[in-house]
């Protein structure tokens, strides 16, 4: 992670006449290295100036933290009001002078309750296929305050295309860091029941992911620049502005014709097209696929078959949807994240990719995080779902089990965390088909480290 010396004292106000001229940063003490700037962050149990010795003991050389500290070199301590919001507006000035260096430069910004991830790969895979060595985009899901930051610091000059995942926990959020990235081409993936213990409702959802639009509608010289399907119900609220394009049964800017499992064909401007991931199967992956195509081909201008033809071989990665055998039994690994709307769309994918056998199939549901005062009753909601589905082998890993239990109709095996699993709680060879969806923290991919051992 690295940022132009002119650059950083522009934003710091000050000249720091020992640096170099391109600066390392580092936010972690851990992985600093000799020469690095330090910039301290404040967290919920600790202050970054705590760190300051540390930093300065492995070689910094410089360190920015939100007060100084008396006893140490006040030549090489600069204190900022936030060095959260520094590190935004260093960020922002960062990514104003990659912009600068080329006409040609994109940066493309995703959110969503649902796929960003995946539309982020895909569309980071597509550009790869394509365009070889000319875009870099999140690692992993760096999409928060200080994700975002650490990505504009670790982009490549020489490329032209910067691909950025956005997320949210709060209100506000999604606003404070598009106004960051200042985007040319923006996606929406979907609204659903996503982090409700703080914004409630979905409507305040819908909401906060919005923002993104309204950034990009007055940061963007394209037209258009805001991408979104019209199936996600709340989406389909959004107004018919000029810079919006909406895709959609009977959407006039990309009408989706046929819609199934594992094949989508739809129309776009004067032409049709007929679609199929070689490996990925789920309605949800080719809505994905369908922003992803839109973004790149009327958004950036690529040629749509070019497209379509580096898209058919990605696949998701990460615990996303992903298979996995292990002796005679294989496990389908969705523990990336869950709330109620993905839950869904995840099992229904599941079920219409199999000839489901409910007696030689397991489910093992993980507890939703982040939904706030109703957290008990969307648990029900997924019970009662599961319930309907006519599955009959479940176990709930969390702490709403009676909540589950009573949706799903009656009392199911169940576990506060992994941790109290064994090997032998769960005879998972008697099933052909295990199915694994939860909260990222709950950690149901350990479940293979235990049956392997």
């Amino acid at each position: 992670m690295k940022v132009d010396k002119s650059i950083l004292e522009k934003v710091l106000k000050k000249e720091i006449p020992e640096l170099p001229e391109e600066v390392a940063l580092s936010f972690d003490t851990r992985t600093l290295k000799k020469g690095d700037l330090f910039i301290g962050i404040d967290g919920e149990k600790f202050k970054g100036v705590s760190f300051l010795n540390a930093a300065f003991d492995k070689g910094a050389i410089a360190a920015i933290v939100n007060e100084r500290s008396k006893e140490m070199d006040q030549t090489k301590i600069f204190s900022v009001p936030d060095t959260i919001k520094f590190i935004g507006e260093l960020a922002a000035a960062r990514l104003k002078h990659w912009k600068s260096l080329s006409l040609k430069k994109r940066i493309v910004a995703i959110t969503g309750s649902n796929g960003k991830t995946s539309t982020k790969e895909l569309i980071s895979h597509t550009l790869e296929t394509i365009a070889p060595g000319e875009s870099s985009s999140t690692r992993g899901n760096f999409n928060n305050f200080i994700g975002v930051p650490i990505t504009a610091f670790s982009l490549d000059d020489a490329r032209d295309y910067a691909v950025f995942e956005i997320g949210t926990n709060k209100p506000g959020e999604i606003e404070y860091l598009s106004k960051i990235l200042q985007p040319d081409i923006a996606i929406i993936t979907s609204i659903g029941e996503s982090h409700l213990e703080f914004f409630q409702n979905t409507e305040n959802v819908l909401k906060e992911k919005a923002s993104l639009f309204t950034v990009t509608e007055k940061s963007s010289s394209f037209t258009p620049s805001c991408f979104f399907h019209s199936l996600d119900q709340r989406l389909k609220t959004l107004p018919r502005k000029e810079k919006f394009f909406r895709s959609g049964h009977g959407e006039k800017d990309l009408n989706i014709l046929d819609l199934k499992n594992n094949l989508i064909e739809f129309s776009c401007g004067d032409q049709n097209y007929s679609f199929c991931f070689s490996s990925i199967r789920g309605e949800h992956n080719y809505l994905n696929m369908i922003n992803a195509f839109s973004a790149l081909v009327i958004g950036l201008g690529f040629d749509p078959n070019n497209v379509l033809n580096a898209m058919k071989d990605f696949n998701l990665k990460d615990n996303r949807g992903e298979w996995r055998t292990i002796g005679l039994t294989k496990f389908f690994l969705d523990c990336y994240n869950s709330n109620p709307s993905s839950f869904r769309a995840s099992v229904k994918s599941f079920l219409s990719e199999l000839n489901f056998n409910s007696e030689n199939t397991l489910f093992v549901v993980g507890e939703m995080y982040e939904l706030g005062v109703n957290s008990g009753q969307f648990h029900k909601e997924i019970g009662k779902f599961l319930k309907q589905q006519d599955i009959e082998n479940v176990v709930f890993v969390g702490n709403f089990e009676k909540e589950f239990s009573d949706g799903f109709g009656r009392q199911v095996t169940a576990f506060r965390s992994v941790k109290e699993i064994s090997k032998n709680d769960i005879n998972f060879s008697q099933f052909s088909t295990v199915y694994l969806k939860g909260s990222r923290g709950v950690g149901l991919e350990k479940l293979i480290d235990l049956i392997t051992k």
